[in-house]
């Protein structure tokens, strides 16, 4: 949470904006009030169990962003990252591996999202 403060970002509005469309008109009008640790619990509880919530057409960070999300945001090692994300690339449309080293690479990365590594 402290990077997105240093960024000067909301991460209570892009949380927000991660969460299904039942939950969005549930919470229509009541944003301000919803803090970041509540959304992250309705987005690993809910959302990120309908369909739609990780879709073909996202980039490769969002998707990496929405499964951190699923869990929790619970912290996760690069090795447990792409395993999670090559079980949504392989059950894709069409079918795709990536190399760790390159999800690596990725996380490792400047990303709008704030991921950052965490040490065990």
């Amino acid at each position: 949470m402290k990077w997105y403060l240093n960024a000067g970002r909301s991460v209570e509005e892009l949380l927000r904006s991660r969460r299904c469309a039942t939950c969005q008109e549930t919470i229509r009008g009541k944003e301000l009030a919803i803090t970041a640790q509540q959304h992250i619990r309705e987005i690993a509880r809910t959302c990120s169990k309908e369909p739609g919530y990780l879709e073909d057409w996202m980039p490769i960070m969002e998707v990496i962003f929405r499964i951190i999300l699923g869990s929790g945001n619970v912290p996760m090692t690069a090795p447990e990252i792409h395993r999670e994300l090559s079980v949504h690339l392989e059950s894709r449309t069409y079918s795709r591996v990536l190399p760790f080293r390159w999800v690596e690479r990725l996380l490792l990365g400047d990303n709008p999202y704030g991921i950052t590594p965490v040490v065990r």
